[in-house]
């Protein structure tokens, strides 16, 4: 795995037991995350991809990437879950994947003990973290870096149609796609696609579509391109309904996006 982190500042930092068939919604955020598994299992679905990780495997999810949890099995699932800014990641676009060895995992009981004190508590949220932890953290993070990259799996039979469907969804967001197009091309009726989405990402298909098209319509602003050429590019039906679209999702109209 090739990723530098550091000059971290760790924005969120969560302790989980999760019950079987625990479902987190779906979302993207602008600042990193970390998911750690303790215990149990977890199905991750990222963008394209759907993870399958179970105790010791950790994944690294980057900003803005779609990403919904589920845990599965017989067992409950405990993870820990850091969400994290770092100065250096910009070139950090995809999820990375690997399994802790001993190394990490006593690193990481460092991290939990100096983030939760002696008497570590479950389904806890912290957000202050200590000059020791950060820079544990760092430390953790550039020998996960280190380890071999795990190919993603997943042990649900539509995980594939799922990553053709969105791969179809990202190499046409100017197009105005319908269900039955997208369907067409995984192979299945809308009907099925309807329920891959809804165990995925917990939305819709064409709401799916939608995001990744507005999410696409933010970076392309923050980047400096107007409203009209970000509507015209991404295939609106006019500069107004894209504008209230956009607001509708961001709470904001998208003049107001600032250029990074």
């Amino acid at each position: 795995m090739k990723a530098d982190f550091s000059n971290v500042s760790i924005l969120q930092y969560y302790h989980y037991i999760h019950p079987h068939e625990y479902t987190f919604p779906g979302h993207r955020h602008y600042e990193m995350e970390l998911n750690i598994i303790l215990n149990g299992e977890m199905e991750i679905p990222c963008d394209n991809t759907v993870f399958t990780l179970s105790a010791g495997d950790c994944i690294l999810i980057p900003s803005m990437v779609f990403h919904r949890n589920r845990s599965f099995g017989s067992e409950k699932t405990e993870m820990i879950v850091l969400h994290f800014l770092s100065t250096e990641a910009e070139g950090f676009t995809q999820p990375l994947t690997a399994k802790m060895t001993s190394r990490e995992a006593s690193l990481l009981s460092l991290l939990i003990q100096d983030m939760e004190g002696e008497n570590p508590t479950l389904n806890t949220k912290q957000t202050h973290s200590s000059p020791t932890s950060r820079k544990l953290f760092e430390v953790f993070l550039s020998f996960i870096c280190a380890l071999p990259m795990q190919k993603a799996t997943a042990k649900h039979g539509h995980a594939q149609t799922y990553a053709a469907a969105v791969r179809f969804m990202d190499a046409h967001l100017g197009t105005s796609l319908c269900l039955a197009d997208i369907a067409r091309h995984a192979g299945v009726c809308p009907t099925t696609l309807k329920k891959i989405f809804s165990r995925y990402t917990g939305m819709g298909c064409m709401c799916f579509y939608e995001e990744l098209r507005l999410a696409k319509a933010r970076q392309l602003l923050m980047e400096g391109l107007t409203c009209g050429e970000v509507s015209n590019q991404l295939g609106f039906s006019s500069q107004s309904y894209f504008s209230a679209r956009f607001r509708t999702r961001y709470g904001i109209l998208p003049s107001k996006v600032k250029n990074k």
